[in-house]
């Protein structure tokens, strides 16, 4: 027998894959490209050196600075700015070991280290108002949890409970001889027991 009309079939498969495969390449471009645009916003936040590096200030810091210390430094304001070393100590020689560390660490002048509570949702707010305060930095702080306290994963009898945030920025040579600016923060924490 012979087929007659099988041109309306082939016609309406044609329609179908085509339209399949445009779902499939919508669907990935949807998904895709926002998550690589987030990704180059977010490669300046919290890489791997810049948390390093956050964690030796806050050593250099804790050894300096009771916690009572840097309460009293508040003020009334949401931040203490410590990107001085003699906001810190007045002690030459800790300055010198300080100004040192800050060089190894790609920590310029014009880069900021601050300690702020550990919720920073009111230092958020008053640096989105400041605009003396880098953009891309008030865009990191966004990105920063107000999550308070949290269960120690090796031992959950303990809670620990964030007390300050050391935010730094560090201005980072790359290898076409341009800088990029850089920005992490790390926290400050005690740990109480559960009964």
């Amino acid at each position: 027998m012979k087929r007659i009309n099988n041109k309306g079939v082939i016609l309406l498969e044609t329609l179908l894959v085509s339209v399949f495969i445009l779902s499939i390449f919508i669907f990935v471009y949807r998904n895709s490209i926002p998550m690589m645009g987030l990704y180059k916003k977010l490669e300046t936040f919290d890489d791997i050196d810049s948390v390093y590096a956050a964690n030796t200030i806050k050593n250099l810091i804790v050894t300096e600075l009771s916690d009572d210390k840097i309460e009293n430094s508040f003020n009334g304001k949401t931040y203490v700015d410590v990107s001085s070393c003699d906001t810190i100590n007045s002690d030459e020689k800790w300055q010198g070991y300080c100004n040192t560390l800050k060089n190894l660490l790609d920590i310029t002048e014009n880069d900021m280290i601050y300690i702020t509570r550990y919720d920073v949702s009111n230092f958020r707010n008053d640096i989105m108002e400041n605009n003396a305060i880098n953009a891309n930095f008030r865009e990191y702080v966004k990105t920063v949890t107000d999550q308070e306290s949290f269960y120690d994963p090796a031992n959950t009898t303990r809670k620990i409970n964030g007390r300050f945030r050391i935010f730094i920025s560090r201005t980072v040579p790359k290898t076409d001889g341009t800088t990029i600016t850089k920005y992490a923060n790390i926290g400050i924490y005690q740990t109480i027991n559960r009964e």
